[in-house]
């Protein structure tokens, strides 16, 4: 049982680290397809970045890794019978938010506009998300990585989109 815990907590780690690698090297493909300030490329790069990198490996941990990744977080108090069900409805949004994200780049390649509003909410959602984990680490003293670096994460997200997207405003 030790040895299993173990190895899903390397997993998580895993995880962790491929999303922030992934979310980096999209950025930097965003990028470098920006010819002009309103390229779709761009844009279109980003949003497909952050339905893979960002939801695609986060519902793949809450899908297969749900109790390692709570235990990872702090969160280690859950019923060990069961999945908390805020973890499980976290899991699905970011279900939805892949799907939508990877559907539309492979049947609406020119829908410009509707990857600027994917990257905006998606950016909107790991703000509050980032809010939270700050919380967590200063509110209530669970000064785990995640909380501790989430928010710094997602700002730099946001951060690095801002340029991406203001041109379209």
């Amino acid at each position: 049982m030790e040895e299993s815990v173990n190895v899903k907590s390397r997993l998580v780690k895993f995880v962790e680290l491929v999303r922030i690698l992934g979310v980096a090297l999209g950025f930097y493909l965003s990028y470098a397809a920006r010819d002009v300030p309103t390229s779709p490329a761009s844009i279109r790069l980003l949003a497909l970045t952050i339905a893979i990198a960002m939801c695609g490996t986060l519902s793949l941990e809450g899908i297969f890794l749900a109790k390692a990744a709570a235990r990872e977080k702090g969160y280690d108090q859950v019923n060990d019978l069961m999945v908390d069900p805020y973890q499980l409805q976290n899991t699905m949004w970011f279900v939805a938010a892949s799907v939508t994200g990877i559907a539309w780049t492979a049947w609406f390649p020119d829908a410009t506009e509707a990857f600027l509003l994917y990257v905006v909410l998606i950016c909107c959602f790991f703000v509050l998300s980032a809010m939270n984990h700050a919380w967590q680490a200063i509110g209530h003293g669970n000064k785990t990585w995640q909380n501790l670096s989430r928010p710094f994460l997602s700002l730099a997200m946001v951060v690095g989109s801002v340029p991406l997207v203001i041109p379209y405003l």
